[in-house]
């Protein structure tokens, strides 16, 4: 910090024109300026341990950087101070083995250990991206894959906003041909408005006092089933009744038989058998 405050003092002594110190070294101040307010302006310096986007520290760091005239020699220094946690080992590390020397070392070191993974190809998956959610929503996704694009063009860039957007915006945005992504965005949210639901007040109907239905439980008639009793065979079909006989028909048996063919009976009658029967 204590160079930063050293390049901010440069900055500012070298912005005095000549002759504007007096003699007794006492800084000339003009009637004007004595009557204006004097604030210094307090810039944080940003922390970085590497759960926060790198792109996004790097950003912040080289802006604080070019604010304050900072040589290129004092960076990594003033770098190194803010970073926390996992970062200060990672940085000593690099350190050892002569990894960083310079600021861009150190950013491209920086980029190849908390960066998107190599592989990853945000010029691609730009080209594919669609709209989800809110223009907002589709908007802040389309900035953070357009700023890792590289070599594009600013009509590439309107051209893939467009071509993202849902079918209805999409369609109302192309036929107003418009020259920059900027009005797109803007008219893309103007159209939004259009095509949401308009959300319709709930009317609430009152409940009456009493009701004109009986409240009171309707009995239900259920016929009982028959218990089957687990374990038992299914039930047989019913077997044929006997056949009726006639009853004026007697049979004999086999012992009766033999007695009156002994006795030379009839088997139908008591009278003697005959092959002329009356």
């Amino acid at each position: 910090m204590e160079q930063i405050q050293l390049a901010v003092n440069q900055l500012q002594s070298a912005s005095q024109p000549p002759g504007s110190s007096t003699s007794s070294g006492s800084p000339f101040v003009s009637p004007m300026t004595a009557s204006l307010p004097i604030r210094e302006i307090s810039l944080g310096f940003p922390h970085f341990d590497g759960t926060t986007p790198v792109m996004e520290w790097i950003f912040k760091a080289e802006k604080l950087f070019s604010y304050h005239n900072t040589p290129d020699a004092a960076r990594v220094d003033i770098a190194a101070m803010h970073f926390d946690t996992d970062v200060v080992a990672w940085f000593q590390m690099s350190q050892k083995l002569s990894i960083v020397s310079t600021w861009k070392e150190l950013i491209h070191a920086l980029e190849s250990q908390f960066g998107p993974s190599p592989f990853d190809c945000p010029m691609i998956e730009l080209f594919t991206l669609q709209q989800t959610g809110s223009v907002s929503d589709y908007y802040l996704h389309f900035t953070s894959l357009a700023n890792r694009s590289l070599g594009l063009s600013d009509e590439a860039f309107l051209n893939c906003f467009i071509s993202g957007l849902n079918k209805d915006l999409r369609r109302d945005v192309v036929a107003m041909c418009l020259p920059t992504l900027i009005r797109a965005v803007a008219l893309a949210k103007l159209y939004e408005d259009k095509y949401s639901p308009v959300s319709m007040p709930i009317r609430h109907v009152p409940t009456p006092k009493y009701s004109t239905i009986s409240s009171m439980p309707v009995p239900t008639l259920h016929q009982p089933k028959p218990q089957v009793k687990a374990g038992l065979p299914p039930f047989l079909p019913t077997p044929p009744g006997p056949t009726l006989r006639n009853p004026n028909v007697r049979r004999i048996t086999p012992a009766e038989m033999q007695l009156r063919r002994e006795r030379g009976l009839c088997y139908f009658c008591d009278e003697k058998f005959s092959f002329n029967p009356k």
